[in-house]
C-alpha cells in the first residue's frame, strides 16, 4: 500500500489542477517504476513541486508542522523535499528579502 500513497503523492505534487488526471497518474507511475529522477532534476515537476513547498512555508511563516500537515505529507518526507531541493530555512529566516534557498550575491 505504501508504493500506492507514493505514487499518489508524486502525481499529486505533479499536478497542475486540483484534480488528479489519468496523465498525471501515469507521469508518477512511470517516474517512480523507472527512478530515473536525480536529485538536480530540474524538470517542470520539479520545479512545481519546489514552488509549492516555499509557498506554502512562506504562507505558513516557516512552520514545518503546519507545512507538512497543509502539504499532506509526512515530517520525514517534507525535510527529505527541503534537502532534495536545496531549501535551507536559516537562509529564509535570516534573509526574508531572498527566494526561499537562493544564494546571496
Amino acid at each position: 500500500m505504501s508504493e500506492l500513497a507514493a505514487i499518489l503523492e508524486r502525481a499529486a505534487l505533479a499536478a497542475e489542477g486540483r484534480v488528479l488526471t489519468a496523465a498525471d497518474l501515469a507521469a508518477a507511475t512511470e517516474r517512480g517504476s523507472k527512478r530515473q529522477a536525480a536529485p538536480d532534476d530540474d524538470g517542470p515537476a520539479s520545479r512545481r513541486e519546489r514552488e509549492r513547498i516555499v509557498e506554502a512555508l512562506k504562507r505558513n511563516g516557516y512552520n514545518l508542522t503546519l507545512t507538512y500537515q497543509q502539504l499532506g505529507m509526512s515530517r520525514t518526507t517534507l525535510w527529505r523535499k527541503l534537502k532534495r531541493y536545496g531549501i535551507t530555512l536559516t537562509r529564509a529566516i535570516e534573509a526574508p528579502a531572498m527566494e526561499v534557498g537562493e544564494e546571496a550575491s
